[in-house]
């Protein structure tokens, strides 16, 4: 088989978390993949990170919450390579999270305070009643 340029490799981003995202890529079947990296930066900075891996789906991980990156997927078929498109995507944001948890711990706190107040209702009108019939007995 002679040497051709590989085929430009179809990127695809998914399942973006907090701290990591899905990139999958497709390429010809006719492509005799020798080599596959999954390249990747924030976009605010120059250096290029990357991940030399096998098949057509990897997952990053450990990345910065709330940040902008960029990736694309390098391919080398018998010393001669190919490289997609930068995509770009989001990794979410903690504080959402923070302020979801929030919410829900005023709302329990709340419900807490409400049961309190019934409870100390109750309990006073339990000694009252005591005392009531203490008294009456006395």
């Amino acid at each position: 088989m002679f040497p051709v340029d590989p085929d430009v490799p179809s990127i695809t981003i998914t399942d973006v978390t907090q701290t990591s995202v899905t990139v999958s890529w497709s390429v010809e079947p006719t492509n005799t993949v020798n080599a596959t990296s999954v390249h990747y930066r924030a976009t605010h900075t120059d250096s290029w990170n990357y991940t030399s891996v096998t098949g057509t789906l990897h997952t990053l991980t450990s990345l910065t919450p709330g940040t902008e990156y960029q990736f694309y997927v390098k391919i080398t078929s018998y010393g001669k390579s190919a490289s997609s498109q930068n995509t770009t995507a989001t990794t979410g944001k903690i504080v959402a999270c923070f302020g979801l948890l929030l919410e829900a711990v005023r709302k329990v706190t709340t419900i807490i305070s409400r049961v309190a107040q019934k409870s100390n209702l109750l309990i006073t009108g339990i000694i009252a009643i005591t005392l009531s019939t203490h008294n009456q007995h006395s």
